[in-house]
């Protein structure tokens, strides 16, 4: 996984945020989203709707724009209860 780029949405907790530091620690470059903007520290690319097809192509833009590209996407995310 070294020098992978990866994409985790819903990654603030539980199975989401383990994915990313698995990821991370196998030498990965993780992008983390989340749905609560009081999370803002966690990661650069931060809140976004990813239940709207604009906002997930406007986060891997993002993503694209800052390493070029993606090569895993874990869509871990679930509606909010």
């Amino acid at each position: 996984m070294k020098d992978k780029i990866v994409l985790i949405t819903g990654a603030t907790r539980g199975l989401g945020v383990t994915m990313a530091q698995k990821f991370a620690k196998a030498g990965a470059k993780v992008a983390m989203n989340y749905a609560r903007a009081a999370l803002a520290k966690v990661r650069e690319f931060g809140e976004a709707d990813i239940f709207s097809n604009e906002c997930v192509l406007q986060l891997a833009a993002a993503v694209e724009e800052k390493w070029g590209h993606i090569d895993t996407m874990v869509l871990n995310a679930s509606p909010a209860q």
